[in-house]
């Protein structure tokens, strides 16, 4: 991603932080034209538990991130001296999704009926402002109010001037100025935890942090230039984001606080069961499957679509 981006190419190493599962991989970025080659990849699926919590959810994290360290460290070095002796990972791309991350995008507009100059210093207070009540809203979340929450990204992604769009704004005199502006933020204590634990396997990279909203829209965007409009939904196990994409910008995104695993733990309860065994009954569910359960699964999918 970050080689067609900035034109760079050599190796990398991606980590995807997920609420139910930590990835990571190895890719080779050939030349910006090329699509990247996946030289490694693993993922660590996080332990369904019945109560959730913030802190809980992080330790189980932290183990998930040691097993994932762990198997890179051995096949996954492995697998890049077998593919080159000499590479080296120079660039550590972290992902992280919901419910661990939020994108906002905020629309910010100015009207006056005289001409005004469009400055650096006019737009950048402008942005900072947004970015304060992104900060906010995001604190009222009921997983990260808890936590502390870090900037890791800001963009301004389609910029008009008098109902025009424009590249670079600045310099202009305009009566009318609206700006798409999008905000990444994310718990310390995630990118902490990744980053502590990278460290000690991979030494002078260079850290760069996304949200998974952020990626996937960039993905979609560069996979296929002629949509104008979609609607990207990334469910994991404790939260469901909906994107959405209008005019080629990353319009609003939207953070549920459902996924897989309150599935199965709603599931669970309704079997009167443990999480592991409703999992078995999910994973076999079939014409097979016996009246009594097939109807548990169906009211649960039915309340909780």
């Amino acid at each position: 991603m970050w080689a067609k981006k900035e034109g760079e190419t050599g190796y990398g190493a991606i980590v995807d932080v997920h609420s139910g599962s930590v990835g990571i991989a190895i890719i080779f970025t050939e030349s910006p034209d090329k699509d990247p080659e996946i030289i490694f990849a693993h993922r660590e699926h996080i332990k369904i538990v019945d109560k959730p919590d913030t802190h809980g959810l992080i330790r189980a994290l932290r183990q998930d991130l040691f097993a994932t360290s762990l198997q890179f460290s051995q096949s996954g070095l492995q697998a890049l001296k077998a593919h080159d002796p000499h590479g080296k990972i120079k660039r550590l791309l972290l992902v992280c999704g919901a419910p661990w991350a939020q994108t906002a995008t905020r629309f910010i507009q100015v009207e006056d009926k005289e001409p005004f100059l469009i400055t650096e210093e006019k737009v950048q207070s402008l942005i900072l402002e947004a970015e304060r009540r992104d900060e906010e809203e995001l604190k009222t979340s009921t997983l990260l109010k808890e936590l502390a929450i870090s900037l890791v990204e800001r963009t301004v992604v389609h910029t008009t001037v008098n109902g025009y769009p424009v590249l670079d704004p600045y310099g202009r005199k305009a009566t009318e100025m609206s700006l798409a502006h999008i905000s990444g933020l994310i718990p310390k204590a995630i990118t902490e935890v990744v980053y502590d634990t990278t460290d000690k396997i991979l030494t002078h990279v260079t850290h760069t942090t996304h949200t998974f909203a952020l990626v996937l829209f960039c993905v979609l965007r560069d996979l296929y230039p002629e949509t104008r409009h979609a609607l990207l939904i990334d469910v994991s196990a404790e939260a469901t984001e909906i994107c959405v994409m209008q005019d080629e910008v990353l319009l609003e995104t939207h953070v549920f606080p459902y996924g897989t695993h309150t599935f199965i733990r709603d599931l669970a309860t309704m079997l009167k069961t443990f999480p592991d065994e409703a999992l078995v009954h999910l994973r076999e569910y079939g014409d097979k499957t016996p009246e009594n359960i097939r109807t548990v699964v169906d009211n649960v999918r039915h309340v909780n679509p």
